[in-house]
């Protein structure tokens, strides 16, 4: 029975869990930042460069040498075609005025052709070398051995050194961009340097998920990261654990998947799945930008403005703050069961009771909301009013501000306006009781 530690330990499983885990952290820092420069798609570019270097390395170290170590000719011929490819793409930009995603994608069709092309004339030639050759389009780190985990670990310790040496001057560059052209030189020669981590990082880990996955492992982790964090080092932290966890989890689903169903499902493209999984549910619930999150907080914000508007309603409606549930019914138009769900709701909050006539009767703590809200109300008008504006304009603002002011705004208002008594419309203003703590009354 395999555990989780065989993982670390076996002699088979051991070195390409521990290379995927270097490489995809390597990547995912570097990933962090080509998505702060919302580049994402140069990484899809230059993965794509890199495949005719691959080929024509290949081919061009088997005319001089049998025996051929993949090792060498990968590295050295992804890694110049991957240099013609950057520099291609800021030709393109800089000198023929293309549009930034107009040359990615030029680029991106022509270099990934041309490795088409060169890889048909090596499958009639070189059969064997073309069946190596292909293993980096999808990757194939079940095969990685103790020095490919050995290069992973230096690409990995390398990036992260380069990270710590400079973070200063990273943040400068990616978050004050005017000040960073200011001193042209240092932020020049920080982002070739950024460049040159990037095609080291596609050159190198592209032999665990491939030439066409590359791309994921860059940014899948860096936009899971954002979700949870401002900070540019605790971005490069998370990002570096999901990717991590990715790696881990990548290697122990494709042996599992692989043992159970008889089938092969090969590490690389199973750690960008894993790792797209993180950043969908990143993007779902991660508590400040996730989707549900922030619906549910809509939701909350919504169901608050419509029992205030009520609560105003009721109490503007009679004297006795009171008013019948079949009128309420037909000024709210609401279905029948939302409609008694949202009187449970604000009664349970202790603001409305029902009276033996059919009647909604606003509580005391009910009478103070209602007011409160009449109260930010009439501020924000006469707010408006010192600004200089007038008419419908004013009470169609406030209708919506007074849901928004907070505790502070309220007390800044009142203190830039001398504490008024009485809006533009000189209604007035309710003021905070003397006798009751935390309670409104109409003076």
């Amino acid at each position: 029975m395999i555990t989780l530690w065989d993982f670390f330990i076996d002699p088979i499983l051991c070195w390409p869990t521990i290379g995927s885990l270097f490489m995809c952290v390597g990547t995912a820092l570097i990933g962090v930042l080509v998505y702060l420069q919302k580049r994402s798609l140069l990484g899809e570019s230059l993965s794509h460069c890199v495949y005719p270097g691959i080929v024509l390395g290949v081919l061009a170290y088997k005319m001089f040498f049998s025996k051929v170590d993949l090792l060498i000719p990968v590295l050295l011929g992804g890694t110049a075609t991957a240099s013609l490819g950057l520099y291609s793409i800021n030709f393109c930009v800089r000198k023929l005025k293309m549009s930034s995603d107009v040359a990615l994608c030029f680029v991106l069709a022509a270099f990934f052709g041309l490795g088409f092309l060169a890889v048909s004339r090596v499958q009639f030639i070189y059969p064997k070398v073309y069946q190596q050759v292909q293993m980096f389009l999808y990757g194939q780190a079940a095969t990685m051995r103790q020095v490919h985990a050995l290069i992973y670990m230096l690409l990995c310790l390398g990036i992260v050194i380069f990270i710590i040496l400079l973070f200063k001057h990273l943040q400068m560059i990616y978050f004050d961009r005017e000040f960073a052209k200011s001193m042209s030189r240092s932020s020049h020669t920080v982002e070739s340097l950024v460049f040159i981590m990037l095609i080291a990082a596609i050159v190198i880990g592209m032999r665990t998920v491939g030439i066409i996955l590359m791309s994921g492992m860059l940014i899948a982790p860096a936009v899971s990261a954002r979700q949870f964090t401002n900070k540019l080092s605790w971005m490069f932290f998370l990002a570096a654990l999901v990717a991590a966890i990715s790696a881990f989890f990548g290697n122990v689903i494709s042996y599992h998947f692989s043992n159970h169903f008889s089938a092969s499902f090969p590490i690389g493209p199973v750690i960008i799945v894993v790792a797209t999984l993180i950043a969908i549910l990143s993007l779902l619930f991660s508590p400040k930008r996730g989707i549900v999150f922030r619906y549910a907080r809509i939701v909350i914000f919504k169901k608050r403005v419509f029992a205030e508007n009520v609560l105003k309603m009721i109490f503007k409606y009679s004297e006795q703050n009171a008013m019948p549930i079949e009128k309420m019914k037909k000024m709210v138009h609401l279905p029948h069961w939302i409609f008694s769900l949202f009187l449970f709701h604000i009664q349970k909050q202790g603001w409305i009771k029902h009276t033996a006539d059919e009647q909604i009767q606003l509580t005391k703590d009910g009478k103070n909301k209602a007011l409160h809200v009449i109260r930010k109300h009439r501020l924000w008008e006469t707010y408006l009013q010192h600004l200089g504006m007038q008419g419908e304009m004013i009470h169609a603002n406030a209708e919506k501000m007074e849901h928004m002011i907070t505790e502070e705004m309220e007390s800044s208002l009142e203190e830039m306006l001398s504490f008024p008594k009485k809006d533009p419309h000189q209604k007035p203003i309710p003021q905070k009781s003397k006798y009751s703590y935390g309670g409104y009354e109409l003076e």
